[in-house]
């Protein structure tokens, strides 16, 4: 509740700040007789493959638009919408825009992306200037739209579908977390850990409930548009993405498409799948992560994790939270560095923290809102 009000009150960073050390959100223990077993071998993320930072670069301009309103983006119209895209579906929760049925989430999403435009003007919650919509709007209107966020849930969690014709790539892009969307803040503070199926009952991965869930309301509609793209479209490479909290959503897909075979089965008519996010969230346990990097050393791919200058996302939650379980990343951290401005990306190597060993006073949400100098602040949509 307190995080709830941060983020209406125009403070995302007070907000986020508390997942740092989130409460007891009663993670189910282990069993009393693994406190004897000694701790799971550590798993080092693997690279093989260069980075490719022009593709991080395009990458970054897709996922800045995925924040903008659903009418925007459907016809590749919105302030940030940049660079030939086509065929573009946008799936969310319980629904996909443009189906009957969804006028909820237009009306919803639509508003909350007005709200964010606004943001710019913000002082002190006690105006709003002009917004792209005809009319002045108040703090009341700002109300409304969380309001409508929160009930109808839908614009909470989006995935955007599309092909990039100039790459050759069907996209899957993860919508990452806007200031005005209560909806999407309630699905962060679901922070309790809960245990995938399978595996040994005392070293058994764990990850975050809230986005967990999210990623299975979106996995069926997600999977049959891109098989549809994919068929159509043989030789198309496969390019799995997502901005902070839908950097977790995408590390939450590949995880189970690696295990189940559908990353296989989806990119067989092509080079391997891309698997690039940023500014993303830890998503799991120790024992998460290390699956996941054993699984993508395995099939030869590797997952690059961009994270910008002191951005304050990719240390939350706290690694270890009393009560609330462990956290640790997994993938190969690419850090775009402080003294550069975030204008040099480092591939951080083995046994090298980079942004993990950043002084926790230098982390601030404005490093979240770019990287490669591609704004998703609230302005620009």
């Amino acid at each position: 509740e307190n995080a709830l009000a941060s983020a209406s009150a125009g403070d995302p960073e007070a907000a986020w700040r508390l997942l740092l050390h989130p409460p007891d959100a009663n993670t189910p223990p282990l069993p009393e007789e693994c406190a004897a077993r000694p701790a799971a071998r550590d798993v080092q993320a693997t690279q093989l493959e260069p980075f490719n930072e022009s593709a991080a670069r395009r990458l970054a301009t897709i996922n800045a638009a995925a924040l903008c309103g659903v009418s925007g983006l459907r016809g590749w119209t919105c302030g940030r919408c940049g660079g030939q895209v086509q065929n573009v579906t946008l799936i969310t929760s319980r629904c996909t825009p443009g189906e009957h049925g969804c006028d909820r989430f237009w009306a919803a999403s639509d508003a909350v992306s007005a709200v964010e435009e606004a943001r710019q003007h913000w002082y002190f919650g006690k105006y709003f200037q002009k917004v792209t919509a005809p009319g002045w709007v108040s703090g009341k209107y700002y109300s409304e739209a969380v309001t409508k966020s929160a009930t109808h849930g839908d614009g909470s969690v989006l995935a955007a579908v599309l092909v990039e014709p100039e790459r050759r790539w069907v996209v899957v892009a993860f919508r990452g977390t806007r200031d005005a969307d209560a909806g999407a803040w309630m699905i962060n503070f679901d922070c309790k850990q809960e245990g995938l199926v399978g595996g040994d009952a005392c070293v058994h991965e764990r990850v975050h409930h809230g986005w967990h869930e999210a990623w299975r309301q979106l996995r069926r509609r997600v999977r049959a548009a891109l098989e549809s793209l994919l068929a159509a479209l043989p030789g198309y490479r496969l390019v799995i993405t997502g901005h902070s909290i839908g950097s977790a959503l995408a590390t939450l897909m590949i995880d189970e498409w690696l295990d189940d075979g559908t990353l296989h089965t989806l990119s067989a008519r092509s080079q391997p799948p891309l698997l690039l996010t940023f500014a993303g969230p830890r998503v799991g346990n120790a024992a998460f992560a290390d699956a996941l990097d054993a699984a993508l050393a395995r099939h030869g791919l590797t997952l690059f994790r961009v994270v910008n200058q002191f951005d304050l996302i990719p240390r939350i939650p706290n690694p270890s939270t009393p009560g609330g379980g462990e956290w640790q990343h997994a993938g190969v951290q690419v850090w775009l560095t402080p003294e550069s401005g975030g204008a040099v990306a480092k591939v951080c190597g083995l046994g090298e923290l980079c942004h993990e060993a950043a002084p926790s006073f230098r982390l601030n949400m404005q490093d979240h809102t770019s990287y490669f100098g591609v704004s998703s602040a609230g302005s620009g949509c």
